[in-house]
Order: structure tokens, then sequence, then C-alpha cells
């Protein structure tokens, strides 16, 4: 999925430059040269969130979900040891719609943009605890907004730590324990009032079979106001069955704040669809 969006980073950039540029260009490199900048441009490209499409009982309530982020000064990045911590740098991005697929033209009633800029701490051992999980720490400055007008616009920055420790269960089976807390820069349109609903942390844990079966939970709110959420997602491999890198997939979500038009009424659902990241 990666390879594919990178592949088609590079044909848009190619396309807009100018045919005396995209000559010169072409002319100046071998093919092998070029294969090689792909390559490594692509390497940069990894999970951030989870990507699927699924959809409810109801074609109202039909949801999409695309994110990854890109390495700033990863691999083909030529540098010496001492700023080997630039790697963590990312760009990263997120898309939640909501899909109206019983409208006549089909609309998106909500979708939120999340663009962000994180450091990743690399990825570390920790011999010290049973298991010898891996872990990574992120820390992120995140804008999230539905791109809508007037009474109907939301927007929010945040500042978010997020850490996340992986332990070997034995076999092929993982535990994953995360855990995300952040703080408020500015809000559009909700105020302060976002945080009485979705609060300012949110705690993960599920367990992973790596070519099979998958069960994570989420659970966060204020606990203030009492007002919260929490989603389990249910996944299970494919690979094995038809080649294809893709998870059968069920959610439920039951709570406040699923979307932003929406983060103050409390919603419960139940979808099923097909993963591409998990």
């Amino acid at each position: 999925m990666f390879r594919f969006l990178a592949v088609l980073a590079l044909v848009s950039f190619g396309v807009s430059l100018s045919p005396t540029t995209a000559r010169a260009a072409e002319e100046s490199m071998g093919g092998n040269e070029r294969l090689a900048i792909a390559n490594e441009f692509i390497k940069n490209f990894s999970r951030l969130d989870p990507i699927y499409f699924i959809a409810g009982g109801e074609p109202t309530n039909a949801k999409f979900q695309f994110s990854f982020k890109y390495r700033l000064f990863g691999e083909g990045t030529n540098r010496s040891p001492e700023w080997a911590w630039l790697k963590g740098f990312h760009l990263g991005y997120t898309q939640t719609s909501f899909w109206d697929l019983a409208a006549p033209s089909a609309p998106f009633r909500d979708t939120s943009f999340r663009p962000s800029l994180i450091y990743q701490f690399a990825d570390t051992k920790l011999p010290s605890v049973p298991g010898a999980p891996t872990s990574y720490v992120r820390v992120a400055i995140e804008h999230e907004s539905n791109g809508r007008a007037e009474q109907d616009t939301r927007g929010l920055n945040t500042v978010y730590v997020e850490p996340n420790v992986v332990f070997g269960l034995g076999g092929d089976w993982d535990l994953i324990l995360n855990a995300r807390a952040w703080v408020y820069l500015s809000s559009e349109n909700g105020g302060p009032n976002i945080r009485n609903f979705r609060g300012n942390a949110k705690l993960g844990v599920g367990v992973m079979q790596r070519r099979g079966l998958g069960v994570m939970a989420s659970f966060g709110g204020n606990p203030k106001t009492g007002k919260g959420a929490g989603q389990v997602d249910v996944t299970y491999a494919l690979s094995d069955l038809i080649g294809l890198d893709v998870y059968l997939t069920g959610q439920m979500y039951a709570g406040y704040g699923e979307s932003l038009l929406n983060y103050d009424q409390s919603e419960t659902r139940l979808r099923f669809g097909i993963s591409i990241i998990r």
C-alpha cells in the first residue's frame, strides 16, 4: 500500500515538471539511478494508524480511514552519526471519513483531517522486562479539523505523547500496550467544550497473532464529566487464505467524539469490512 502511494507521489511530481525540465532530468540520470531514488523514497513511508473501510447495518454510517507517516531524514539521507537522531522526524497524516452511502450522491457526512509533525524515538529493547518487549515513544504536534463552514466547522490543535510497548508472548502472538496523553493548544467552534467529551488521555491494550487474529481495545474520556468513549477492533489476517495482505475487520465504537461534527453526541456503532493496515 505504501509503495503504491509513493509511486503515485513520484508520478505526480514528474507530471508537474515542464517538458524541458523533465527531459533534462531524464537525460542526466540512468534508469538504475532513477529506480534507486524511487526505492529510497518509498522506504521512508510507514504505518501510523490503521487503514480500513467498514460499514454497519445502516448504510448511512460507513467509515473510511487512511493513514501514513513519512520519515523526513530517513533512507537515502547522507549524514554523519552525530546527526542520526534526525531520522526520528516524520510527517504524519490521517483522514477519517463518515460516509452516507444511502443518500443519492453518497456524500461524506463528516471528515477529520489530521496532519502532524512527529518525532518517534527509535525502537528499543527493554531486556529488564519479562518478554524483552520492543517499544517506541512518539511526541507530536497534530492539527485536526473537518473542513466545514460556519456553524459546522470544527478544529483543534494538540500536542501528544504516545508510548507503545509490544511483548512477545511466544509463538507468533504479541501483547500490545499503549497510551496517549495530550494537551489542547487551541480549538475552534467547539472551544474548551471538546475536552469535556474527549478528555486528555486514552489507553489501549490488545493481543495480536502476526498472521491471524488480532483484538485491540482502547478507552478514553474525561473523568470529571464522566463522558468518554471506547472502541474494540477485531481483525483476522487473510494472507494465508487468499495470498493478499488484507484483514477481515469488525469494529465497535460506543461513546462520544467519534466525529468532530458530532463530538458532543453519544453513539454506538458496529461496523464490518476490510483493513489494509491494522
